[in-house]
């Protein structure tokens, strides 16, 4: 049987522009369209457009053109210790969410070293989910940056990113509440916020080391401006447990941990990420056997 997928990404950006005549800044991210000294109001966003098709053997090609992005986000703040973030997704809409909240947090940057993000944010596990879409060389991610196998996504908790020795070093912690899609193929973790009626919910912790010799590396892919030579590795952990609230399916999850090892150099205009994880994932049956 012949079977061929064809995906085409368009990658584009959206900016929402305020009615007001105010200077952009330089910040590539958005555009601040307020500021008064420590406070600020800035938007923006971005649009990712994906053609889909497939073409299988007596079957007819079906096709279809979606949004894989669309997600304007509002950011601020009141006080210079202070940043607020919203960001939803309108392209993922499903079934009954018709808004996909992605980020949503406050954050303190009052501390020297660290920062502290309450809120749904990107869970400290894997560096190419931590790498952001506008920053990555292709639309869709492969598997080890896929929260639909086994990566965690954004998730509501407290979550701490830091760095010492001039940001040779850097790491983040997260305690969360997140959500696993059940099913007998893939091990799919999702956020609460946006939860469904079969999701099982359960309590995560986990974070992330990395090490950059020759200085800090930016989780950005590509290397379309640097003359020096960049390098890191790190490594991440996770654990997450069942709180036993919403067990309605065969295939429930009781457990999951997971190890990651990944590395990233860059230099004259050339650039590689490698990335390993493992994941060892229990079910609230012990004697159900489908799936993976």
């Amino acid at each position: 049987m012949k079977k061929v997928l064809k995906k085409i990404g368009i990658l584009g950006c959206l900016v929402l522009v305020s009615m007001l005549t105010v200077p952009a800044s330089g910040d590539a991210a958005g555009i601040t369209v307020y500021k008064d000294g420590d406070k600020y109001v800035k938007m923006g966003g971005r649009i990712q457009l994906q053609y889909h098709s497939e073409d299988e053997d007596g079957s007819e090609t079906v096709d279809e053109v979606f949004f894989r992005r669309l997600r304007p986000y509002i950011e601020g703040s009141i006080h210079k210790d202070w940043k607020g973030k919203f960001q939803f997704d309108l392209g993922k809409a499903t079934d009954g969410n018709e808004i996909a909240i992605k980020d949503a947090y406050m954050q303190y940057k009052g501390f020297d070293g660290f920062k502290i993000t309450i809120g749904n944010a990107n869970f400290p596990f894997s560096r190419e989910l931590l790498t952001s879409s506008k920053k990555q060389q292709l639309v869709e991610r492969t598997f080890v940056g896929d929260h639909n196998y086994g990566t965690p996504d954004r998730n509501a908790g407290i979550h701490l990113t830091g760095g010492f020795m001039d940001k040779k070093v850097t790491w983040g912690a997260s305690i969360a509440s997140a959500s696993i899609d059940p099913s007998s193929s893939k091990l799919d973790f999702d956020t609460p916020v946006n939860r469904n009626s079969d999701f099982n919910e359960g309590r995560m912790f986990g974070g992330r080391v990395d090490f950059h010799p020759f200085g800090y590396l930016k989780m950005s892919q590509g290397d379309f401006k640097r003359e020096e030579i960049k390098a890191t590795v790190g490594v991440a952990a996770f654990n997450w447990e069942t709180d036993e609230d919403n067990l309605v399916n065969a295939a429930n999850v009781d457990s999951v941990t997971g190890f990651e090892v990944s590395g990233a150099f860059r230099g004259y205009g050339f650039s590689l990420d490698a990335e390993y994880n493992t994941f060892n994932s229990e079910t609230v049956d012990s004697s159900f056997t489908g799936g993976l």
